[in-house]
């Protein structure tokens, strides 16, 4: 395993994709995944509380938030694993060579880090607290679209419920759209 160095912030944003980049290396790394028989998983996160920042202290404070949890996620990611940002509070992570367990305790990690102290940015300190849908390939995912529509159906589960969940159990039905600028619905 690629152990977490620290890393200057030019690396950090280096390290993040836009949505459609995001979608576009999500598609190649399960068309690799499904060619070689190797394990694949998701995170999708949301940063809980970034909505509450910017309705009462504004949209800059908020993107400071923003920024100062990419750099924990990033911070905490092995190097071979791909964070794209999908909205305002929502990320995914692709981790190659991972498995659903694996990718379990990863998320686990994220968020037990979030919930042991505040996220800094130029306005004090703010408590952020993730959700997270876990989804990982398996031979009925024929694509990446239908891999990251898996993992947006259980961060949504997740997000129900609140309070750091961590969902990783199938739903029965899946309904997420991507439009056309990239973003996950």
């Amino acid at each position: 395993r690629d152990q977490p160095r620290s890393r200057g912030l030019g690396d950090v944003y280096k390290r993040q994709l836009s949505a459609q980049d995001f979608l576009e290396h999500t598609e190649d790394e399960v068309c690799r995944a499904l060619r070689y028989d190797r394990p694949l998983s998701v995170l999708m996160v949301h940063l809980e509380g970034i909505t509450r920042i910017d309705q009462d202290l504004g949209r800059d404070v908020a993107k400071q938030a923003v920024a100062g949890s990419v750099v924990t996620l990033v911070r905490t990611l092995r190097r071979i694993d791909r964070i794209g940002r999908l909205g305002l509070s929502e990320f995914g992570i692709i981790l190659p060579e991972t498995r659903l367990g694996n990718a379990e305790s990863a998320a686990t990690r994220l968020r037990d880090l979030f919930a042991a102290g505040p996220v800094e940015s130029a306005k004090g300190s703010h408590e952020i607290g993730l959700n997270i849908g876990i989804s990982s390939v398996n031979p009925r995912i024929r694509d990446g679209k239908e891999f990251l529509m898996l993992a947006c159906a259980q961060l949504r589960s997740a997000r129900r419920i609140g309070n750091g969940e961590i969902s990783t159990r199938p739903p029965e039905r899946v309904h997420v759209s991507i439009s056309r600028t990239g973003s996950i619905h």
